[in-house]
């Protein structure tokens, strides 16, 4: 107990102990360190960088910590391992990535095809509408002039093949001429919009992003002078390679 006066009271010194040993005198309390391991602030490199160095660490002074909980066994494990999924990742990246590319070339290789047919189709009828009429195609002079053009339908992004690009695509709008970009700079704000390229066609490819950003990317329809242009679809987002 600590006491400030005779008769003894007690006394209120937060950082002063009785010194049993020593006839009464008051000595300073040592405070106990303590480890800020932050991980919350650290990413998952600063992470494996932490858990190497503490390993290495422990076997080189293993005459201070003779009984670590985990063993750098453990830690090194356990580090090996999650390097072992990022590589992983990385190889299914790179087979996404040539899917996507084979899967755009295809597509474009289908395109040239039904537009060689469609050429083909209007020679063989000659524009009889009584013949064209037995093919599942639609005649530019049956298209609605005077409605909006259609909503965006599945629209989607994916990382482009070169670095700073982005593929983008949907279904066909009605009516569509052709399609607009727009990029959200941030999307707690997504009345705040920065135009991007245009496209004629519903597959393109935006570029001049910074790459291993995440950007959120709308697309509207534009339909001709009289229709006008179609609304903003919902933004989607997508990793800049």
């Amino acid at each position: 107990m600590r006491f400030d006066s005779t008769p003894p009271r007690l006394m209120d010194v937060s950082t002063s102990v009785m010194d049993e040993t020593g006839g009464g005198s008051l000595q300073p309390k040592k405070r106990m360190e303590q480890i800020a391991l932050k991980l919350a602030e650290k990413s998952l490199e600063q992470k494996l960088e932490l858990g190497d160095n503490l390993s290495s660490a422990l076997k080189i002074n293993v005459a201070v910590f003779a009984a670590p909980n985990p063993t750098p066994v453990t830690i090194d494990a356990k580090t090996g391992a999650i390097r072992a999924k990022l590589v992983a990742i990385s190889d299914a990246h790179t087979v996404v990535v040539k899917l996507h590319e084979d899967l755009a070339a295809l597509e474009i290789d289908l395109d040239n095809l039904l537009t060689s047919e469609a050429a083909y189709l209007t020679e063989a009828t000659k524009d009889d509408p009584t013949k064209l009429a037995l093919m599942p195609v639609t005649l530019k002079s049956h298209a609605t002039s005077t409605t909006l053009p259609g909503e965006i339908k599945n629209f989607r992004l994916s990382p482009g093949v070169n670095s700073g690009q982005v593929a983008v695509a949907s279904d066909p709008a009605d009516g569509a001429i052709s399609y607009e970009h727009c990029q959200i700079p941030d999307i707690t704000k997504p009345e705040v919009i920065l135009m991007l390229e245009s496209s004629s066609g519903c597959r393109a490819t935006l570029s001049g992003f910074t790459s291993g950003s995440h950007v959120w990317v709308q697309r509207r329809a534009v339909g001709g002078k009289k229709t006008g242009k179609g609304p903003w679809c919902a933004p989607s987002v997508v990793t800049v390679p």
